[in-house]
């Protein structure tokens, strides 16, 4: 990606390691850069659309990336259909259980800033993640970051 800034051409700084690691997620991800970590950001991303994303993002990744964190979750909750969203969420763990690498799910922080209702909902989903991870996917495919 080339950047134009005052007129002038910029491009990122190669890098000096190949990456170890994928981070994918809603736009709280923007911005995160570490030495061996390469970012994809969707925002608005859910459950349901990053599993529409994964297959072709997992191919184009170099294959020296062996392990992906999982950042979403914010705005899944929005639907206001816990089940369905649920479910979303077993379907991304199956297809990342078959990618191979080590998959961390970093949940939503649950806040006061947007109501009762929606920590609620950030609240119960973040416990969901956290039972679920622990409980049911304990081959270190799926664990709570």
């Amino acid at each position: 990606m080339v950047e134009s800034v005052a007129g002038l051409s910029h491009r990122p700084p190669r890098p000096l390691f190949s990456p170890t690691t994928l981070i994918i997620g809603d736009s709280i991800v923007r911005n995160i850069r570490f030495f061996n970590a390469t970012t994809r950001c969707f925002p608005g991303a859910t459950a349901a659309g990053l599993l529409d994303k994964l297959p072709e993002l997992l191919q184009s990744i170099p294959s020296s990336v062996c392990r992906v964190i999982i950042h979403i979750g914010t705005n899944d909750t929005t639907r206001r259909q816990s089940e369905l969203m649920k479910q979303d969420f077993m379907d991304l763990f199956r297809l990342m259980e078959s990618c191979g690498k080590s998959v961390f799910i970093s949940g939503p922080i649950p806040t006061l800033s947007h109501g009762a209702e929606r920590f609620s909902r950030l609240l119960s989903l973040s416990t969901w993640l956290q039972h679920t991870c622990t409980h049911e996917h304990q081959h270190g495919r799926a664990e709570r970051a």
